[in-house]
């Protein structure tokens, strides 16, 4: 009755009906007249009343009938809620043509310099010389990840790779003296100066500077779920200056800022090149981490796998090579495949992945083709990779021994060229910011009947994503790769929630807003502490170097900068003025590595 649905001329039958019905339901409390024609045979007695002899439509079934006449047609796109955030027309989230042209010669994207008829024989023809060469090393017993079976012709499969448990809290870390939360950060701010990017929200205020031991407080209130008022109690800092420097300085934006000066600080120091996973590129991973919320709001959802009875919400973190370069609170009941555009490309900090990996809930039937217009390699781990094998391709004896696998259903080029256009205005929306890239992707996904243009994108997805099967059945060190990005991003989840449980673990926020902002307070303590690491175990780099000491360098390459042994989260907090320094390398010349 609130709602102002616009449903495409094609249906008009149901448009009728639906105008019909909210007349009806004003002036007598329910539908009198019912359009059988919308009603499906197979559906029809479901809806009729008990009379055997004459039975009738009941218009109290047909009204909800048509409810989910509506949520179908919404679903499908040819029913519109124009000021809805997710259920306009598709165009509506697009640039118009005149503008695509004009972004196709000014974006700095090479797929929209490439003519797709090179692109798509490109592709073909690296696809084809792929399905041979897997082929031909599953038949000559080359590949221990696949075995073929002449007698059953099909494809029996072996454990990818091991599956470790996250190497934190090295025993390295327990040479060290017990160093207070707070006093890290201190030593963190001098190393990198992101207390710089505190400023004030007027801009007549810009100039003035807040205190350094007030906005250290706020931070760590907001990150380990106390609060301005409980951190108020147990250190020296006063409520109300806290609450006023929270309310100046502390936003998104300059939380963001502070994250980005300690990520890009830490991937400069020398034991960054030791983190490398692949020599082909940046190796990231995102993950999705649940958090249980102790007050409700829109964001809050329930999941009763993590939080039982209670609601939460779910913290996304793109981790490169250990350091959280980026991080999205989404509810807990959004499929996380719908952010991953959205946290690669809005990643302000200089630590940029080129390879991107996630678990199975982090792929969808699109996300293949969109990274891989952007500029980025996908490469999820699939909790049931033969299932997709199994979709993918099918495994026969030819007359060509060398060609085993095939692809169950050819790969439309024709199609993919023919939308070319259209795809390209999908992705340079995504690229300009149209609108949200969440909902956008979400879109798409939500479609139940696909237009021409979507299903070039997903034959688009379909091609990229053969190559990453391929690659994947007969690359170890892909799957090698992959399983160490994903390790990374499950270890730092774990010093997030030892941060987390510093006061109870839930989140205390009750809108987004305030719950975005905890979520960068928590992220900014954990890169402080692997910023800290680092650098200690840097200057035990250089240390190692002067001296020639090789077993103690590779040892190094093992040691990650994600432990706490050695930090004091908890306590009373001393916020007064400290003129203690770090000396980094006196420090070092004192540790005995385990070679």
């Amino acid at each position: 009755m609130t709602l102002e649905f616009e449903i495409d001329k094609a249906h008009f039958e149901l448009a009728n009906q639906v105008v019909l019905a909210k007349q009806e339901i004003r002036q007598y409390g329910g539908i009198k007249t019912i359009n059988e024609a919308l009603i499906r045979p197979s559906d029809l007695h479901y809806i009729q009343n008990d009379d055997q002899e004459n039975p009738t439509v009941d218009p109290f079934l047909f009204e909800y009938y048509l409810y989910r006449k509506i949520l179908v047609a919404l679903d499908n796109d040819v029913c519109y809620i124009h000021h809805s955030h997710q259920y306009r027309p598709l165009d509506d989230y697009l640039v118009n043509k005149v503008e695509q042209k004009r972004l196709s010669k000014s974006m700095s994207l090479p797929m929209l310099k490439v003519t797709i008829s090179k692109l798509s024989t490109g592709l073909k023809e690296l696809l084809t010389d792929q399905m041979k060469n897997t082929s031909k090393r599953i038949n000559q017993g080359e590949n221990d990840y696949v075995i073929y079976s002449d007698q059953t012709n099909t494809i029996k499969w072996s454990l990818s790779v091991k599956n470790p448990v996250p190497t934190v809290n090295n025993r390295v870390f327990e040479q060290f003296d017990q160093v207070g939360i707070i006093e890290l950060m201190r030593v963190v701010n001098q190393e990198t100066n992101f207390f710089d990017e505190f400023t004030h929200f007027q801009s007549k205020y810009q100039r003035t500077h807040p205190s350094l031991n007030d906005i250290l407080a706020c931070i760590l209130g907001n990150g380990t779920n106390f609060g301005l008022y409980k951190i108020a109690n147990i250190s020296d800092r006063s409520f109300n200056e806290l609450r006023a420097t929270q309310a100046n300085y502390l936003r998104l934006e300059t939380l963001k800022a502070a994250n980005d000066a300690i990520s890009n600080k830490t991937a400069s120091l020398p034991i960054f090149e030791y983190y490398q996973i692949d020599d082909r590129g940046q190796h990231g991973s995102i993950d999705g981490q649940k958090f249980e919320c102790r007050f409700s709001s829109l964001m809050a959802r329930y999941s009763p796998k993590y939080f039982g009875q209670d609601k939460g919400v779910s913290a996304m973190t793109l981790v490169l090579n250990h350091i959280p370069a980026d991080s999205k609170i989404i509810s807990a009941d959004d499929h996380e495949s719908h952010h991953i555009f959205d946290l690669l490309y809005n990643n302000t900090s200089d630590v940029k992945p080129d390879i991107l990996s996630t678990d199975t809930h982090g792929a969808n039937r699109y996300n293949f083709a969109i990274l891989h217009f952007f500029g980025y390699q996908f490469a999820p781990r699939y909790k049931t990779f033969k299932n997709h094998f199994d979709k993918m391709f099918q495994v026969e004896n030819t007359e060509d021994a060398e060609q085993l696998i095939s692809l169950r259903t050819p790969i439309d080029w024709e199609l993919i060229t023919k939308e070319w256009d259209n795809i390209c205005r999908l992705m340079i929306s995504l690229g300009q910011h149209k609108t949200s890239q969440s909902v956008l992707i979400k879109k798409l996904c939500r479609y139940k009947s696909n237009t021409a243009t979507l299903k070039a994108l997903a034959e688009y997805d379909r091609a990229i994503k053969a190559q990453y099967i391929l690659d994947y059945i007969d690359s170890e060190t892909l799957r090698r790769h992959v399983q160490r990005a994903l390790k990374r991003g499950e270890a730092y989840h774990q010093l997030r929630r030892v941060i987390a449980e510093t006061n109870g673990k839930k989140f205390r926020g009750s809108h987004h807003a305030e719950l975005t902002l905890w979520n960068e307070c928590a992220r900014l303590i954990a890169n402080c502490v692997i910023h800290y690491n680092a650098q200690i175990l840097s200057e035990l780099k250089d240390f190692n170097e002067q001296k020639g000491n090789i077993k103690n360098l590779e040892e190094l390459k093992r040691i990650s900068p994600v432990a706490w042994f050695h930090i004091n989260f908890s306590g009373f907090y001393s916020l007064v003025d400290s003129e203690k320094t770090h000396d980094f390398s006196a420090l070092a010349r004192t540790v005995h590595l385990q070679a």
